[in-house]
């Protein structure tokens, strides 16, 4: 557990200074471009606020966690709230102790660091999630293609935990490399036996709209509900996440300079057309 608090403190640490500079530049360069409209004309300044709104629109969602992380994890420091306190935190809601989670952790698999023998373990900068294996009816990945270096683009793998209930939860966050999510689905008729392991648009359709079927693929078999021929229909519907990724690559990339530049020339016509009228 030394290691796991270890990361986890590490994580933190390494995510607030990226959001704390990240939401410190962000607010600079407002200030300096109200500042400019103030004393040279707005004219000259709407072109930059109308690229800047379309760029955070297209990360709308990185910049909310960032401006949010930054005054959580200050008032985490303020109160001592520490990695271990985080992971104290979620154990008490999942109604077991700290001390049963390095107990659990210990006696699961050792080549799965996330992976318990009763529940599965994701550690995050803002959340820790423990989810029971025995509720675990579907795990599933989704694709995301990443920028690791200038126009260089990689795939991770965001994991799904879909539960017997009807709920699904995402880590969000916790990413796979391609290395592991190859070895987790390879180890999945093990480690989780009755989890449907993997994802395709008709295994989604019914975990959603008959989901006493679903749960008959393998979480609990039963040929009265769902014959033999239907079941292996679906389990051989699984797609591989790889083949159609969410996230950027080159080509939407480029189009999203496209609609970036299209927005800075309608801008700018529109200021000239303005400043002719008014002129």
């Amino acid at each position: 557990m030394d290691e796991i608090e270890y990361k986890l403190e590490q994580s933190r640490k390494r995510v607030f200074f990226n959001s704390l500079i990240s939401t410190v530049s962000d607010i600079i360069i407002l200030v300096l471009l109200l500042r400019t409209g103030g004393l040279s004309g707005w004219s000259t300044v709407i072109p930059v606020f109308v690229v800047m709104a379309l760029a955070m629109a297209m990360h709308g969602r990185t910049i909310l966690f960032q401006m949010g992380y930054v005054p959580q994890y200050i008032f985490d420091c303020i109160q001592g709230r520490t990695a271990r306190d985080m992971i104290e935190e979620s154990a008490a809601a999942a109604g077991i102790s700290y001390y049963e989670v390095a107990e659990d952790l210990l006696a699961g698999p050792e080549e799965f660091q996330y992976l318990g023998e009763r529940n599965l373990y994701f550690f995050y900068v803002d959340k820790v999630y423990i989810i029971p294996r025995e509720k675990v009816a579907w795990f599933y990945f989704t694709g995301w293609r990443m920028m690791t270096r200038l126009f260089h683009w990689e795939t991770f793998y965001l994991p799904h935990i879909g539960l017997n209930n009807g709920e699904i939860m995402t880590p969000m966050g916790y990413v796979f490399s391609r290395e592991e999510f190859e070895k987790l689905m390879d180890g999945g008729e093990t480690l989780l036996p009755r989890a449907v392991m993997g994802r395709s648009d008709k295994l989604a359709r019914l975990y959603a709209f008959d989901r006493e079927k679903f749960l008959a693929l393998r979480y609990i078999p039963n040929e009265t509900i769902l014959s033999a021929s239907e079941r292996a229909e679906y389990l051989d519907s699984i797609d591989d996440p790889a083949q159609n990724p969410k996230g950027m690559n080159r080509d939407t990339m480029l189009k999203s300079i496209g609609a970036l530049l299209l927005g800075v020339l309608v801008a700018l016509t529109a200021i000239y057309f303005l400043m002719r009228n008014t002129g």
